[in-house]
């Protein structure tokens, strides 16, 4: 990890040797690599007003197989903050992504993601925000959204509207795959 810190040190600008080098230590997801890239994206993040860079950096956070408090807590930081619409949506949609590979190795936090977006989509003031609720929901794939998105599917702008559709769709979907559909062959 030394050297990697070296060689990405050395690269401020998020180039495409620094992305890949930076999806590499996701996908190894040991806690030293999650400590490295939140102290490396905390201080890369900071550094740009680029929409486009920091959506960038903020997706290489999907690849973590297991995230760490930390990680979903830089996460959740630029989800909540001051930022670019484009940015703020790939961080809703990292963190509804986190929640449904937390499924399988800490279900209550996993729960406790999709209960922060479900309490977001009914605070919500405006549609942007409800959409990015709607979104993160989606992208959780948590069988207990049906319940926050139902309401959205007769209320709101037709955008709103649409994405809630969207949400219960992939709930839906996620559903169905999961469910031994074996018996509806016909014999042949």
């Amino acid at each position: 990890l030394h050297g990697l810190e070296i060689a990405l040190g050395r690269r401020r600008a998020a180039g495409p040797f620094v992305v890949a080098a930076l999806d590499a230590v996701a996908r190894d997801g040991s806690p030293a690599c999650q400590q490295l890239l939140v102290q490396d994206l905390n201080l890369r993040l900071a550094g740009t007003d680029d929409a486009g860079e920091q959506s960038a950096l903020l997706a290489i956070l999907a690849g973590i197989p297991a995230p760490a408090r930390a990680v979903e807590d830089l996460v959740r930081a630029y989800a909540r903050g001051a930022m670019p619409a484009a940015a703020r949506k790939t961080a809703h949609l990292v963190l509804g992504g986190m929640a449904r590979r937390l499924r399988g190795t800490d279900a209550a936090r996993a729960a406790a993601l999709v209960h922060e977006f479900a309490t977001e989509l009914a605070a919500a003031a405006d549609d942007d925000a409800r959409i990015l609720a709607l979104d993160a929901l989606a992208a959780s794939g948590h069988e207990g959204v049906a319940a926050a998105v139902t309401p959205f599917l007769a209320t709101g702008s037709p955008e709103v509207r649409e994405h809630a559709a969207a949400a219960l769709g992939t709930v839906a979907a996620g559903d169905v795959a999961k469910r031994d559909t074996s018996v509806l062959v016909a014999p042949r």
